[in-house]
Order: C-alpha cells, then sequence, then structure tokens
C-alpha cells in the first residue's frame, strides 16, 4: 500500500472516529451498582455486552491480533470475568475464561513483553479481587503468590500516577487525594475504568453522569479506551521511523569534526542527538544541523575557556569574534585561537546565509550578537575563577543568562523550523525572558549536578592516603600528585599548565620533543649500522632521552652534571637519575622514576615495549604504516601536526593504554566525609582505591577484553580526541595535568618509529608479563632487531 492513500485513510479516521470496543473498560462499567439498588447493575447492556462478545479461545479481546502474545487479553479477560462473577451471571464464560488465564499465565509474568501502563498493579490487584469473590484460577499457588509479590513491589515504587490505575488499587489509595484529578466532564483522567473504580469506593455524581454519557454513546460496549493500535497507524509509524533514522544516520555523517585541538571533547553524536530529540520531524534538517553543529562549538569553547586556553588566548579569541569581519587585522596569540575563530566564523555565516533566505531578511547580526555575548559572559567567569573573585548572586545570575550557551543554539534553530520570524518578535520582552528563564534554569540545574558530582562528593573522597614515609617523601603532599584537592593543588596545577604542560607551554617545548625523536632515532640508526645484527636495548634509549627531556622542561636546559653542595662535588645525569629517583624511592617501594613525572609516564612499559613488534601484531603494524603513507606520503616525516588525522594510531594508543594500563591500581583515596557513590554508602574513615585494570577488562563494557584490538576504538563508540576512554590519565578534578603532552609524545614516538624501521622482536622473547608494582612495565627490557625502511 502506497504511503500517500494511508495517510488518507488515517485523516479520514481521524475525521470520522469509529471507536473499537474495549472490553477492558466495558467490563468496569458493567460493575457499576445501580444507585439505591447494589444488587443490581447500573448498566445491564454492558453485561449484555460481555456475554455476547466472549472469543472461542475463552478470551475477551481483538479477533485480528495474536492474543497469545499480548498481555492485553488476559487483562481484560480477567476484568470480564469479574463483572460476570459480580452479578452471579455466565458461569460457562467465566470458566472458559479461566481457563484462559490459566493457559497465558506466563505471557502475563514475562517482563519482556510490552504490557499497559500499570498493568502489574490493575492485573495483581484483580486477581486478589477474583480471589476474595471466591474465583479459582488453574495456577499453582506459587504463580498466584509471585504475581502478588509483583503488586507490592510497584506499589512501593509508584506515587503520582495512581490514580491512573486507580481500579488495581481499590481501598488502598486515599480517595479524596485521587477525586483532585477528575476532569471537568466528570472522568478520572478520562479513563472509563479508572473512573467506575472512583464511583466504587467514593461514589460521585458527575462520575455516573460520565459513564452514562459514554453508554448511550457507544451502546454495550462502554468505553472507547482499546489497549490495540490501529494496523495502519503501526505500519505509518514503523515508515516515518525508518525514513527519520535514515535522514538522522545521512545527517550526522556528514556532521564536520574539529579533531585538530587536542584538548576538546569531541561532541558530535551527542549534540545532534539532543538535537534529534527536540527537532525530530524528517523535514526540519536545517534546524538541526544549525542546533548541533552550535552545540558542537560551543562545547569546543567551553573546553577552552575552562582547560587549554591561557588568558591572552581567551582575550584574543572574544577580541576577533567582536571584530567579526575585521578579525583577520588582529594576530592569532595560538593556533587554537585561529582554529577556533575560523569555526565559529565560517559556521555563523553559512547558517546565517541560509537562515537570512528563509526569513527573508539580513539575521546574520542577529547570530553575531548571540556568540559575542556568549563568549564575553565566559570570558567573565574565566576571569572570577583566575582572580577568586567570588560574584555577588546577582552578578552570578545575570552572567549566567549567557553562559550556560542556549543563546547561540535555540534562536539561531528557530529560524529554520518554517515560521517567519519578525525582527520585533525576536527582541520582544516576552521571547527575551523565555530564553533568559531557559538559561538561568539549565545553568542552575547544571551547577546543581556538578555540586553534587565535584563537591558534594567528590571532596568528601579528595584526600590522598599515604604511606608515612611516602609523606616523608613528598614533603607531606606537597607534590601535586600527592596533594589533597584544594587551593594548593588547583594552584600548583594551574602554574603547571600554563609553565609545563598547557597549550602555551606545548607550543614552546614542541622542539624540545621533536629533537628528542631525532635524537632517538639517530642512536638508534648508529647502532644498527654498528652492528645491523645485534638486538637493540629498546629501554635504554628511551630512559635516557625522556629524562633529558623532563630536565629541560624543568630545568629550562639539559646538564650532563650538578654540582650539590651536600655532597661536595658533581653529579652526573646518570647519578641524578639515580639519586633523585631510584635511590630515593627504594625506601618506599619498587617503583619507576615516571611515576614522578606523571605527564611523561607513558615511557617505557610494556605497551610500546612490545605490542607493535609481537608476531601477532605486525598486522597491526603494517596497517598503522599504511595509515602513516597515506596521510605523510614517502618523503614527509610524520609529526605532531599530522596526529588528528591518524586514526587509527589513536586507537592503537588507547588500547594499549586499556590492556596495559602504566598505573593498574589507582593511588587511594580516603574518604573523610560519609558519602554515598553508585547506591553504596561510603562511612568516613573508608580508604577507597579504583581498578583501573579491572574497569578496563570489564566484559560488560568491553567485547573480549583480553584481546589487544585497537579497532575497538574505531567504531563510533569513543571520539578520537576522548583522553578519558580508559582510566590512564585519571578523570576529573583530579585528571592528569599532563595528559594532551603524554598523547603528543607518545603518538608522535610511535608514528616515527614506525615510519622509520620494521621490527623484529630477539629469538625466543615474547610478550611476556607485566612487573606490576606501583606502575606496570615489562619484567625485562626488551630487545628488538630493527630494520630501517630505506632513506638513510
Amino acid at each position: 500500500m502506497r504511503k500517500q492513500e494511508r495517510v488518507d485513510r488515517i485523516k479520514k479516521e481521524l475525521q470520522e472516529p469509529q471507536f473499537p470496543p474495549s472490553p477492558y473498560d466495558t467490563a468496569w462499567v458493567a460493575m457499576v451498582p445501580f444507585q439505591g439498588t447494589p444488587e443490581a447493575p447500573c448498566f445491564p447492556q454492558c453485561i449484555k455486552w460481555i456475554l455476547q462478545n466472549q472469543q472461542d479461545n475463552g478470551s475477551w479481546g481483538a479477533k485480528e491480533y495474536d492474543l497469545s502474545i499480548d498481555k492485553c487479553s488476559p487483562l481484560s479477560t480477567l476484568a470480564c470475568i469479574i463483572a460476570l462473577k459480580k452479578w452471579n451471571v455466565g458461569p460457562e464464560h467465566i470458566r472458559r475464561g479461566l481457563q484462559f488465564i490459566g493457559k497465558n499465565f506466563s505471557i502475563v509474568m514475562d517482563e519482556q513483553i510490552g504490557a499497559p501502563i500499570g498493568f502489574n498493579v490493575t492485573f495483581t490487584g484483580m486477581i486478589r479481587l477474583a480471589i476474595e469473590m471466591g474465583l479459582e484460577f488453574p495456577l499453582k499457588q506459587n504463580d498466584v503468590d509471585g504475581s502478588l509479590q509483583i503488586r507490592q513491589m510497584e506499589l512501593r515504587r509508584l506515587e503520582a500516577y495512581m490514580a491512573y490505575i486507580s481500579e488495581g488499587l481499590g481501598d488502598v489509595l486515599d480517595w479524596n487525594e485521587v477525586m483532585k484529578f477528575q476532569r471537568k466532564n466528570g472522568s478520572l483522567l478520562n479513563s472509563p475504568s479508572a473512573t467506575v473504580a472512583a464511583l466504587i469506593y467514593n461514589y460521585d455524581d458527575k462520575a455516573l453522569q460520565y459513564l452514562n454519557l459514554l453508554v448511550r454513546k457507544f451502546g454495550g460496549s462502554g468505553g472507547i479506551l482499546s489497549c490495540r493500535a490501529n494496523k495502519d497507524h503501526l505500519a505509518l509509524a514503523a515508515e516515518d521511523f525508518t525514513f527519520s533514522q535514515f535522514i538522522y544516520q545521512d545527517e550526522l555523517l556528514h556532521l564536520e569534526r574539529i579533531d585538530q585541538l587536542q584538548f576538546a571533547r569531541q561532541k558530535q553524536t551527542y549534540c545532534y542527538l539532543s538535537a534529534c530529540a527536540t527537532i525530530f520531524h524528517p523535514e526540519l534538517s536545517d534546524a538541526r544541523i544549525s542546533f548541533a553543529k552550535n552545540s558542537v562549538l560551543i562545547t569546543i569553547v567551553d573546553d577552552f575557556f575552562d582547560v587549554a586556553g591561557s588568558k591572552e588566548e581567551l582575550e584574543n579569541l572574544v577580541a576577533l569574534v567582536e571584530r567579526w569581519d575585521e578579525h583577520h587585522e588582529l594576530q592569532y596569540s595560538s593556533q587554537s585561537v585561529k582554529i577556533l575563530i575560523f569555526a565559529i566564523y565560517t559556521t555563523v555565516n553559512q547558517l546565517a546565509e541560509r537562515a537570512s533566505a528563509l526569513q527573508k531578511r539580513d539575521v546574520r547580526k542577529h547570530l553575531i550578537e548571540l556568540w559575542t555575548e556568549l563568549l564575553r559572559s565566559m570570558l567573565t567567569e574565566a576571569e572570577w575563577v583566575r582572580n577568586q573573585y567570588v560574584p555577588t548572586i546577582d552578578e552570578y545570575m545575570t552572567n549566567a543568562n549567557l553562559s550556560y550557551g542556549l543563546g547561540p543554539i535555540i534562536p539561531p534553530s528557530l529560524y529554520f523550523v518554517g515560521q517567519e520570524l519578525l525582527d520585533s518578535a525576536v527582541k520582544d520582552q516576552e521571547y527575551t525572558e523565555l530564553l533568559r528563564l531557559m538559561n538561568i534554569c539549565c545553568r542552575l540545574l547544571n551547577d546543581i549536578q556538578g555540586f553534587e558530582a565535584m563537591v558534594a562528593k567528590f571532596t568528601s573522597i579528595s584526600t590522598r592516603k599515604l604511606a608515612k614515609a611516602f609523606s616523608v617523601l613528598s614533603r607531606d603532599k606537597t607534590m601535586i600528585a600527592t596533594s589533597d584537592y584544594g587551593e594548593f593543588h588547583t594552584k600548583a596545577k594551574r602554574f603547571i599548565r600554563e609553565g609545563l604542560l598547557g597549550s602555551s607551554a606545548q607550543r614552546r617545548f614542541r622542539d624540545t620533543r621533536q629533537k628528542m625523536m631525532d635524537n632517538m632515532l639517530n642512536t638508534f640508526y648508529s647502532l644498527v649500522i654498528g652492528d645491523p645484527h645485534a638486538p637493540q636495548n629498546f629501554r635504554e634509549v628511551f630512559r635516557d632521552e625522556i629524562f633529558r627531556v623532563s630536565l629541560i622542561e624543568s630545568l629550562g636546559e639539559d646538564v650532563s652534571s650538578v654540582y650539590v653542595k651536600e655532597f661536595g662535588r658533581e653529579i652526573s645525569k646518570e647519578e641524578m637519575h639515580r639519586t633523585m629517583v631510584v635511590d630515593m624511592m627504594t625506601c618506599v617501594i619498587v617503583a619507576d622514576w615516571r611515576d614522578y613525572f606523571p605527564y611523561l609516564g607513558w615511557l617505557p612499559n610494556k605497551s610500546f615495549d612490545t605490542r607493535l613488534v609481537t608476531a601477532e601484531s605486525r598486522r597491526t603494524a603494517d596497517r598503522l604504516y599504511q595509515e602513516i603513507q597515506e596521510v605523510c606520503g614517502e618523503d614527509t616525516v610524520v609529526t605532531e601536526d599530522h596526529l588528528s588525522r591518524l586514526p587509527y594510531l589513536n586507537a592503537v594508543f588507547h588500547e594499549t593504554l586499556r590492556l596495559h594500563p602504566p598505573i593498574s591500581v589507582l593511588p587511594r583515596r580516603f574518604v573523610h566525609q560519609t558519602t554515598t557513590l553508585g547506591g553504596y554508602k561510603i562511612p568516613a574513615g573508608t580508604e577507597v582505591t579504583i581498578n583501573a585494570y579491572g574497569c578496563n577488562m570489564n566484559k560488560e563494557e568491553w567485547e573480549e577484553p583480553e584481546e589487544w584490538r585497537p579497532e575497538r576504538f574505531l567504531d563510533g563508540r569513543f571520539d578520537s580526541a576522548d583522553m578519558f576512554k580508559t582510566l590512564s590519565f585519571g578523570a576529573g578534578k583530579r585528571v592528569c595535568a599532563g595528559s594532551a603532552q603524554a598523547i603528543n609524545i607518545s603518538c608522535a614516538a610511535i608514528a616515527r618509529l614506525v615510519q622509520e624501521f620494521a621490527w623484529r622482536l630477539k629469538k625466543g622473547d615474547k610478550d611476556e608479563a607485566n612487573a606490576v608494582q606501583f606502575v606496570g612495565h615489562k619484567l625485562h627490557p626488551l630487545y628488538v632487531y630493527l630494520s630501517p625502511r630505506g632513506g638513510r
């Protein structure tokens, strides 16, 4: 059948409705006693209808449907049985009806089969009523008891909509409270069965008038509510669903991504689905795209203001937006700012052009104003945080009207919904007040959630629990990694981000990281040339170079030795490493020096020692090499600039951290205030640890988690720039400050090594077990045979 024919028939049905009889509601209407004569029915015609409309299988239900898989049929059948029993008529009908329920009781108890609203209460309530009336079901007592137990569980769970299912509750309810839901037409929520219950337990003239009207209108079938949908409606709904899904998937596929910014959350799917939930009509594609694009951009800009941007960068971005068409006259303080202003400028102009055509007037100025106001409000909040200024409630709420970010999302989308919006309407006080209230509500809801997650719960478990010796070594928690979350932690972390690990520092030390890679490769080439057949100690080369980088980033320069006054002599770099890290930590734990340079903790552990060179992973190495070749070609050296275009490399990195996390069990926290997490009460004084390895091996979250399969990160479940796919960098307020640098160094190192060399393990070596202490690392140093791929 063609869609238009179906649509035309549905329209006709809606204009001239012919309601199918409802055995369930008819049965309840049939139970109403005559006023003043409780032994006689008020609506005998309904009794007659029940006697005349039982199906051959003993049920009361629609003939054209398969009754064996429908919970509506047992529900209607039980209601009809009770109605007949109440007036002591139709004993044979009752017997056949009870047999039907007995044969299909498994359907009733099957939670996988759909049911009408409140079924677990109404059906089981009628079971109890039938038993009280002396009816015997052909069931085991355990089945009856089980159904009644379900009812008790549901009653404990339900609150607000008890009035709607009141026929299954009877004298359990406070009917004076229930009658507050009575409609003007006398019904209880327009439900005949619920209205009957109100009439039986709390006689009401208006309820009786409503039922009289129904019976006169529909004859003996005293209701219009059928729990079965019309076939045409279902077919049209299924067709519309399929068509809509095709459109949604296509729109999502073509939604642009901004992968160049490593700090940014990639929320394309989330933002687009939010748009679909609000603007779901298939024909409103432009409105959804506008909603999703602006939502994605605001998420990235929010991350820039919260995490990655320096004071100079934030002010520069706001100034560029304020200048708009003349923004090219200003300097870009960073590549990140340049990428952001280009994305905002291009997206807003494109949307403004299409919206202006639809609205038949220029709306570009309005869209620019919305973005300008948003960024100014974000800058204000960033300045409050930087200066530790606590705004008054009036200041906060005034700024919150803009800072939540609905301005550039909602109004532009409305330009695409089909109706012309006059400029006077957009600037109307009622319109702006509605948008203001929406922003305020969203901001407060966000803040409440954030307070619960980040303050009420997080601060109660943010204290580090350290061994005594460790407390001494860390100078009573004055190291960032060991300090409790608070003013010192946040200030010190901010200082390190700005000076060492933030986006500006990343740019300053980029040449240093590049030099590190060149030095390592030169060392490997020299070793291979010196003895092509000798296996190379992978860990030793990496350790020397990575320690050199840490000295440059910490001290400003590489040093071969330093004079130590307490020793009265100079000590070499090797002695520095042993004295500052290895010897110092021996009194606490058998540790690796990487523990105290967490932003360099990626190297070297089992992950990058072996995974690219084991026999079973050669296919992966070949695929990775092919990806690098496709992006860089034969003559271009892969650098950090290429990382956003190497998704398989990103997948290799995160899969390695998932299977072999550098820290298998995260450091202990001390709960200093009783809190609740995941529904569990955690008493004050409890020590809490997170088993990162266990989380990463959870079979409910990961398919075949014991297998090393980078492809799992390419299936759309994770965004490529999501740094928290695993817990290797932590999460929340205590997230590793150097996560961005770790990813840059790690992925660039892997890419260069794969681009320059083919790898082969030393004979007899294998993918060994981790030596898990404070960190996980390979039991023995990795020895590999390297073969230059050519060109050197």
